[in-house]
């Protein structure tokens, strides 16, 4: 994990496999104290991209539940066969807000060539919050 003023680097899949089309395997993030925004996401490449291909990160309003599940409203990266072993694929945007009891899953969308993986990464920020203060989402354990 890398940090820096306040960004912190955060790998939620190691050689994801990009080309099958589903959510990505181990590929989800979710916070457990405090809520926190997340500011781009990356790739980096593995082995030269094969394939034109497209990862997603959808927002679960609920920890491992579907129901209401974003289809790219954290990010969305869009692979081509420009990108090459490691290069690094990114996007930055306005922050997308995650709180605990919510999650970030990766999935691909469009599959790439056979063999193609990469790693994800989230760029995250803490939001100036304390658990206390979440009533909906924490609770304390006796």
């Amino acid at each position: 994990m890398y940090s820096d003023g306040g960004l912190r680097e955060f790998r939620i899949a190691r050689r994801a496999d990009l080309n099958s089309v589903a959510d990505v395997t181990g590929a989800t993030f979710a916070p457990g104290f405090i809520p926190v925004y997340v500011h781009g996401v990356a790739a980096i490449i593995d082995n030269d991209i094969g394939a034109t291909g497209v990862v997603k990160f959808d927002k679960r309003p609920t920890f491992g539940s579907n129901t209401s599940r974003g289809d790219g409203d954290v990010g969305v990266l869009n692979l081509t066969t420009a990108h090459l072993q490691g290069q690094v694929v990114y996007k930055m945007f306005s922050p997308v807000k995650i709180s605990p009891g919510e999650e970030v899953v990766a999935e691909v969308t469009d599959a790439t060539a056979a063999a193609d993986t990469a790693d994800l990464i989230l760029l995250l920020s803490a939001s100036p919050e304390v658990p206390g203060n979440l009533p909906l989402d924490m609770f304390l354990s006796s």
